[in-house]
């Protein structure tokens, strides 16, 4: 494998490893003022490498810095993961980063929208699944029944696994119909998605009501959308 010259670096295949590293501990190999983290930098560098052999190693440095002794480090290397992960599979490393090291993880407060660094790795697990990741679906099962984990992993899981929450709806739907968002834009079997509507047709006129909303907001063709909510009314 060559070298690249990437954003303006020279990068060698012996050094991806220690470079991310730099970048998420420090943001200075591609920072840049309006970074919100060092991951944007990372992410940048990511895109770029777009067709090259060394977008796959870059990505697995990065999620391999999830159990990274610095909180920092691995917050930006989760941020990697959920927008890359899925590309070298990561699910299975990131499940099983949760489960050998909780206390990476659990109450690490950081500043992104998920507060700590376990939301995160729970997102970026569920952003990161692949159907046959088959431990890494059973415990998003899991999760997505639990009132605080719920959204965390509800469109990753619609993604991966459509036949599974189209059975089990009230398993995750809880008390909010927009819900049913994540089955519009992650579920591309109508059919599923009409089962779907058909189950949240026999709860609260309040979930009905939140479902028809979203229904509304996502679908653009009028007559798919009209035909979904007629079904909330059967």
């Amino acid at each position: 494998m060559k070298s690249v010259e990437l954003l303006g670096v020279k990068v060698k295949p012996e050094d991806v490893e220690r470079i991310v590293h730099d970048q998420l501990a420090s943001g200075g190999t591609w920072g840049s003022r309006d970074d919100m983290d060092n991951a944007a930098g990372l992410s940048r560098a990511i895109r770029a490498l777009d067709g090259s052999p060394l977008r796959g190693p870059f990505i697995t440095a990065a999620v391999d810095a999830v159990t990274d002794p610095d909180p920092n480090v691995r917050m930006g290397a989760l941020l990697v993961a959920r927008s890359y992960g899925q590309d070298i599979g990561a699910g299975p490393r990131l499940l099983a980063a949760w489960r050998g090291h909780p206390e990476l993880f659990r109450n690490i407060p950081i500043s992104v929208r998920e507060r700590d660094l376990e939301s995160l790795l729970l997102s970026a697990m569920a952003a990161s699944v692949k159907p046959e990741d088959h431990a890494v679906l059973d415990a998003l099962r899991e999760l997505v029944r639990g009132e605080s984990t719920r959204d965390l992993v509800l469109a990753g899981l619609a993604r991966a696994d459509p036949r599974w929450m189209a059975h089990h709806v009230f398993d995750w739907l809880g008390d909010d119909g927009g819900r049913l968002g994540a089955i519009l834009v992650n579920v591309p079997e109508e059919a599923e998605v009409e089962e779907v509507v058909r189950a949240i047709s026999k709860a609260s006129p309040q979930i009905r009501a939140g479902a028809a909303d979203v229904i509304r907001q996502s679908i653009p063709d009028r007559d798919r959308a009209a035909h979904l909510i007629s079904l909330l009314d059967t």
